[in-house]
């Protein structure tokens, strides 16, 4: 049998619990991240924002034709738009803008989630994990039916992500966004509320048989900053 259950959700946690799962066994920890993401939890983000929005395309997962449309239809909202894209070289060839950073091969991905004030990517669930822990909002585009799609779902409901159904209704949420930075705040304040940077030391614990060094509590979202205590 299983004895332990370490999920990232009250949402699974209930459905294991329906399954006849004792609840002594199912601990709400949130989804593990490196090191490196569960530090920038700790660091606070700069506060008011300033242009051009620096914006993250996490292509590598993504179709090029899609990632040719979301390229230029972010490209067109000119200098108030910083792009930076992780993906094929052949992105390079479509790259228009020269303000337009083109990587192919990543190896310091919080850094630039850091540095960045909004990320655009397949809603996976790892990605989304380290994207919360950088208190980074995401748009998201070209989900996996019912695995990323449920992942949009549930962030777009709490706060932190918007599923983008097409490049053009991307771009349109972009503009809204540079037309009211507010909506950028209480983004970043939703992702950071979600955020579960020390899930890799509560799992290892509960594996140990050790007490977990912070409190993870029943809230819905399910999450808690590092160095958190029950409310």
């Amino acid at each position: 049998g299983v004895d332990h259950y370490c999920v990232a959700t009250v949402n699974v946690r209930d459905r294991l619990a329906a399954k006849g799962v004792p609840d002594s066994k199912i601990a709400i920890t949130g989804i593990p991240v490196r090191e490196s993401f569960s530090r920038l939890a700790a660091t606070p983000r700069s506060g008011a924002k300033h242009l051009p929005l620096k914006v993250l395309f996490l292509a590598h997962s993504i179709a090029f034709e899609t990632s040719r449309e979301i390229i230029g239809r972010l490209e067109a909202l000119g200098s108030r738009v910083r792009l930076t894209v992780v993906g094929y070289r052949r992105l390079r060839e479509i790259c228009r803008s020269r303000d337009t950073e083109c990587l192919e091969n990543v190896t310091d991905l919080s850094s630039l989630m850091a540095s960045s004030d909004l990320l655009v990517t397949k809603p996976g669930g790892l990605v989304c994990s380290e994207a919360l822990s950088a208190g980074l909002p995401m748009l998201f585009t070209s989900p996996i039916p019912l695995q990323e799609t449920l992942n949009a779902a549930y962030l777009q409901g709490q706060g932190a992500g918007t599923l983008c159904e097409s490049p053009e209704a991307l771009s349109v949420e972009v503009q809204t966004i540079l037309d009211d930075p507010g909506i950028l705040k209480r983004m970043e304040n939703a992702c950071l509320r979600m955020s579960s940077p020390d899930a890799a030391r509560q799992i290892a614990c509960r594996v140990l048989g050790r007490r977990p060094v912070f409190q993870v509590w029943d809230r819905d979202p399910a999450f808690c900053l590092l160095g958190g205590t029950q409310p």
